[in-house]
C-alpha cells in the first residue's frame, strides 16, 4: 500500500504507472479507480496523472487492464493508494485575559492554547492574536501560546486564531 499524506486541501497529483508486456505488442493500458475508467495510456512507459483532493481520503483501490491489437487482456493486482489530508480546522482558546476583566496596566501578555483535532492531523502551524480589530501578529509558541498586546485606555477586544499546516483556520476566540 501507498500513502499520501499532504498538508495542503489544494489538488495534488500523483503518477500512477504501470508495466506491460505482450509478444506482439501492448495496445493500450487502462487505469481504473476502483471500477471507474480513470484513463488510458497506448505508449510505454503506461502511466496516468490521477488528481487527488481530501474529498479522496481514505484508502482507494487501482487496477491496471493491458490490452494488445488482438483483444486479449491481463488485469493487474489492485494497488492500494490510501490519501490522507487534514480538513480538521484546529482550536483556539484565550485563557488570559478571561472576558470582562478588569486591568490596571496597558501592557498585558495574552495567553492560551490551540489543538488540532481530528484525523488526520496535520499540527499547528501558528497562532495570532490582534486587539481592538487591528492587524494580526503572530504569538510565540503554538499548543502553548503567549503574545504581548498593549491595551487602549477603555473597554479592548482580543482576538486569536490557529492556523494548521494543512492551511485550515479555527475558529477565533474573542474576548472583551
Amino acid at each position: 500500500a501507498v500513502i499520501f499524506v499532504n498538508p495542503t486541501n489544494a489538488e495534488q497529483t500523483v503518477t500512477v504507472s504501470a508495466n506491460a508486456t505482450d509478444n506482439v505488442a501492448v495496445a493500450s493500458v487502462e487505469f481504473y479507480g476502483g471500477s471507474t475508467l480513470k484513463g488510458t495510456d497506448t505508449a510505454a512507459p503506461y502511466t496516468f496523472d490521477w488528481s487527488f483532493t481530501a474529498a479522496d481520503n481514505g484508502t482507494n483501490f487501482w487496477t491496471a487492464r493491458a490490452y494488445d491489437a488482438a483483444g486479449n487482456v491481463s488485469t493487474s493486482s489492485a494497488v492500494a493508494l490510501t490519501v490522507s489530508i487534514d480538513i480538521t480546522p484546529p482550536t483556539v482558546v484565550i485563557s488570559n485575559p478571561t472576558n470582562g476583566q478588569v486591568l490596571l496596566s496597558a501592557s498585558l501578555a495574552v495567553r492560551g492554547t490551540a489543538t488540532d483535532p481530528g484525523s488526520p492531523t496535520s499540527g499547528i502551524s501558528v497562532v495570532q492574536v490582534r486587539l481592538n480589530g487591528g492587524s494580526w501578529s503572530n504569538a510565540t509558541g503554538t499548543t502553548s501560546w503567549t503574545n504581548t498586546v498593549t491595551l487602549s485606555p477603555c473597554a479592548n477586544t482580543i482576538e486569536a486564531r490557529s492556523l494548521d499546516k494543512a492551511e485550515n483556520y479555527s475558529e477565533i476566540a474573542s474576548n472583551f
